[in-house]
């Protein structure tokens, strides 16, 4: 990919408005389970893996 093609990601784009309020991106549900869900599904993926994977072996 060419240089003038790849996204500039250090410069905040205009077309997406940024939050007024310096805190973290808030979810539309402001239920607390619902936001750390979100929030660290990565880890929560990876944790269910092993869960599983040690059960089956």
């Amino acid at each position: 990919m060419s240089k003038t093609m790849e996204p500039d990601l250090h410069e905040p784009s205009a077309g997406i408005p940024r939050p007024s309020s310096p805190k973290e991106w808030k979810h539309p549900s402001d239920h607390w389970m619902r936001g750390f869900i979100l929030d660290n599904r990565a880890a929560l993926g990876t944790l269910a893996v092993f869960i599983v994977m040690m059960t089956v072996f």
